[in-house]
């Protein structure tokens, strides 16, 4: 019961801040769909990924934030260069997280790289396409 409890205070708290958030203003909202989408890509990575692969990880979660920024650009700005050479950095890094994982000495390099990339579709796209 206590965790029952527990578990509804604090959806409680993240719903306000999320309304909070979309009330203020559309930055505040980017701001928060950040960290979230950095505290789920470590939390999908501890649950996921052995200890190690720091560089990817960290790769992995820039490309995240990325996503974000992209969808951010393409609301505030206007200019249609921007968002296309932001996709070309984007698809830049993909290919980069797949050369660092071939070329490491891992047992399963596809399985390492696939486990890159799930959370930048499952987590990190779904809260970019959320901002528009």
């Amino acid at each position: 019961m206590k965790s029952l409890i527990i578990r509804t205070a604090s959806g409680i708290l993240f719903l306000a801040i999320i309304i909070s958030c979309i009330l203020w203003n559309a930055y505040s909202f980017w701001i928060l769909s950040c960290a979230i989408v950095i505290i789920g890509m470590i939390e999908f990575f501890n649950m996921t990924i052995p200890k190690g692969h720091l560089a990817q990880k960290t790769l992995s979660i820039i490309m995240g934030l990325g996503f974000i920024l992209l969808f951010a650009i393409l609301n505030i700005d206007d200019n249609k260069f921007l968002p296309i050479l932001f996709c070309v950095c984007i698809c830049c890094l993909f290919i980069v997280i797949s050369i660092i994982e071939l070329y490491q000495k891992s047992e399963n390099p596809f399985q390492n790289i696939a486990l890159l990339i799930i959370p930048l579709i499952y987590i990190s796209l779904l809260f970019a396409l959320r901002t528009l």
